[in-house]
């Protein structure tokens, strides 16, 4: 398969100097909605520890986070802040350098990940997915939303548990 088509934008990720500033990337589709609200709950429940992550989508084209992620986070109680200011956050395609730099590939649904490993082969051992496939809550309510963003802390919270004495 020769790669993902259609319009897009395409932004290269920060080069990263140390593993530990390595960040997480999470990827879906679109990245207005599952993949931008990953990274701000991931951030979210273990930033304070040093972790970070970003996000990117695999046919995005610099559309604005959803409204209905926006307003789950919030209902959650995710802050928007400097150091995870989801309600800046414009979509993105992944690109070759996210995947370099990244400490590990996490992709919302297998599907997801079989796209990224056939676009970039060379990464296919970074490349992980959610312990479950995270339904698309596009254009949905806001009940879908909040439902999907639920998944998603499930899942980050098995998959990543906090270090002593971080974490929420």
């Amino acid at each position: 398969m020769a790669g993902i088509t259609g319009t897009a934008v395409e932004t290269e990720a920060p080069k990263m100097k140390t593993e530990q500033s390595q960040p997480y990337l999470f990827v879906c589709s679109g990245n207005t909605c599952r993949s931008p609200m990953a990274a701000a709950m991931f951030n979210y429940l273990f930033g304070s520890d040093g972790r970070h992550a970003v996000s990117a989508g695999l046919i995005a084209n610099g559309s604005p986070i959803s409204s209905g992620a926006v307003n789950a986070l919030v209902k959650r109680g995710v802050p928007s802040t400097p150091e995870n200011d989801y309600l800046s956050h414009r979509s993105r395609l992944v690109t070759r350098a996210d995947l370099a730099n990244a400490r590990l590939v996490i992709a919302v649904t297998g599907f997801h990940a079989t796209q990224i490993i056939m676009k970039f082969p060379e990464y296919a051992t970074k490349v992980s997915v959610m312990p479950e496939d995270i339904p698309d809550p596009y254009g949905g309510s806001d009940e879908e939303y909040e439902a999907c963003l639920s998944r998603i802390e499930d899942a980050l919270r098995r998959v990543f548990p906090p270090a002593a004495g971080a974490g929420r």
